[in-house]
């Protein structure tokens, strides 16, 4: 680890992916997944710009 950011972005990392299991393990509507998409949309493309785009892709379909 680099420092506080470091740590920092290691636990939004958890919790998001926490997040996103409980998302995946429930019955989701479609609703559910823009709605996850947009508490997310500033995170994923600082960390995964390709899957950011392909999750707008998948929420406009």
């Amino acid at each position: 680890m680099n420092g506080r950011a470091d740590g920092t972005a290691i636990m939004e990392r958890i919790f998001a992916h926490l997040r996103l299991r409980a998302l995946l393990g429930s019955d989701r509507r479609p609703r559910d997944l823009v709605s996850s998409h947009t508490r997310h949309k500033m995170r994923l493309p600082a960390h995964h710009p390709v899957a950011y785009r392909q999750a707008g892709r998948q929420v406009t379909a």
